[in-house]
């Protein structure tokens, strides 16, 4: 398996649809990603707006967030975050 400088590791995999290395392909480019071609339920998934139904029997999502040093990465594929400390104060 390769890595990449970024920390990618395995094949090149892109999301332009018809490229080699599209989507429709992803299942193809290593046996490592085969669920990708065999599966119906990978991400990204396409979340249609127009047919979401609201649930008013559901809490409201509550979102905690403490500052923290770290250092995020973008490799285009994905985004990681590293030498994650937190702050006290």
């Amino acid at each position: 398996m390769d890595a990449d400088a970024d920390g990618h590791e395995g094949p090149d995999f892109g999301y332009v649809t018809g490229a080699i290395d599209g989507p429709e392909n992803w299942g193809k480019l290593s046996p490592e990603y085969k669920l990708c071609g065999d599966g119906k339920s990978q991400s990204p998934i396409d979340i249609n707006t127009n047919t979401i139904v609201p649930r008013s029997d559901l809490d409201s999502l509550e979102r905690t967030y403490a500052a923290v040093n770290a250092t995020l990465i973008n490799n285009g594929k994905d985004i990681t975050a590293s030498h994650l400390t937190a702050m006290h104060g």
